[in-house]
């Protein structure tokens, strides 16, 4: 179970990444290719950025970012994978990690406000 300041860590790992890969993929010839694959990066990127912001203020709308950036980081490393370049391959891996952290969270979080809300009866 990843601690908030982990997942902080791992999530602004997740959005150097996906930036330093957009901004590579703009200067590639095939760029034409990579439109969805730069889109999402970004869109991960963003959403790790935010969240990390929100957990290392420890809001508690981290949990509902933790649930959206796991599936926009789910959908980055889908798409990084349909191609065989190195950067490519280890940013599917690195989103991958990010999404499974991020679902380690959120089902942390959810059985600990549950167990608050129990503990009150």
């Amino acid at each position: 179970m990843p601690r908030r300041t982990e997942l902080a860590r791992t999530a602004e790992q997740c959005a150097r990444t996906c930036e330093q890969l957009a901004h590579t993929l703009w200067h590639r010839q095939d760029v034409h290719r990579r439109m969805r694959q730069i889109r999402l990066l970004q869109d991960c990127a963003f959403s790790c950025r935010h969240l990390h912001l929100l957990l290392i203020r420890n809001r508690p709308e981290a949990r509902q970012e933790a649930e959206r950036c796991a599936s926009i980081c789910e959908r980055c490393a889908r798409e990084c994978r349909k191609f065989s370049d190195p950067e490519s391959r280890h940013c599917a891996e690195v989103c991958t990690n990010c999404a499974r952290d991020c679902q380690n969270y959120v089902r942390a979080r959810s059985f600990s406000y549950e167990w608050d809300l129990y503990s009150y009866f």
